[in-house]
Formats: structure tokens, C-alpha cells, sequence
């Protein structure tokens, strides 16, 4: 039985190098399992953060835009607003420039009618003083 129980010794010390290098294979195992873990984990952080840049820059796009979409709107309002002030102004215009050509043809009826009154009757030459008809 010496031999048998030196011989199971020595079996034994042949195991140890393997049993030693199957243990730091599983422990390398281990390692490498938690560094994959955390890289998917770091990975997919960076990704939430990269998107949640997007986002924000989205958002503070989409704002100018909305307020690029609410000054044309205004802009769009006020020139309607000028385009209606610019035709009452224009038909204001022409009203007085109507009323004003009126005027003038009146003027110079009563021009006509005046000189013509005047060269029917005598007493309407003027006194060479004070520029009034004498009576």
C-alpha cells in the first residue's frame, strides 16, 4: 500500500499545476467577463449620451425653428397690415387729387364766368390806387 499511497501523492502533485492553472483559467474567465460587462455597460452610458445630446440639440433646434416660424408669421401679419394702409393711403390719394382737379375746373369756371362778367359791364375797371373795382 506505500506504493499505492506515493503513487496517489505523486498523482496529486502532478494535479496541482493543472488544478492551479484551471483555478487562474476560471479566475481569467471572471476578469474577462466583468471587463465585457462594463464595456457593454460604458458602451451603452456613451450611447444614452450621445443621445441625450441629440436631444437637447434637437430641442434648442426645434425652438429656432419655432421661433423662426413665429417672426415670419409676425412679419407676414405686419406686411398685410401695410399692404391695407398702403391701398387706403393710395385711395386717399387719388380721392384728393380727384377732389383737388375739381377744385382747379371750378376756379377756372369762375375765372370764365368772372372775365366775362366783367367785359359786359363798364363799371368794372379797376381804379389805378387801391386795385378794387369802382362802383
Amino acid at each position: 500500500m506505500d506504493t499505492s499511497s506515493a503513487s496517489d501523492g505523486d498523482l496529486r502533485k502532478d494535479h496541482l499545476p493543472v488544478i492551479l492553472y484551471q483555478s487562474h483559467l476560471k479566475e481569467m474567465g471572471s476578469r474577462l467577463e466583468l471587463a465585457r460587462r462594463q464595456g457593454q455597460e460604458a458602451a451603452e452610458r456613451k450611447k444614452l449620451s450621445e443621445i441625450n445630446v441629440l436631444k437637447s440639440e434637437l430641442g434648442q433646434k426645434s425652438r429656432t425653428v419655432g421661433s423662426l416660424q413665429s417672426c415670419l408669421f409676425s412679419l407676414k401679419d405686419d406686411m398685410d397690415r401695410l399692404q391695407r394702409q398702403m391701398e387706403q393711403h393710395s385711395a386717399s390719394v387719388a380721392a384728393s387729387h380727384q377732389s383737388s382737379r375739381q377744385i382747379e375746373s371750378q376756379i377756372e369756371s369762375l375765372k370764365r364766368s368772372s372775365l366775362s362778367l366783367s367785359l359786359l359791364t363798364p363799371n368794372s375797371v379797376l381804379s389805378s390806387r387801391d386795385k378794387r373795382p369802382m362802383t
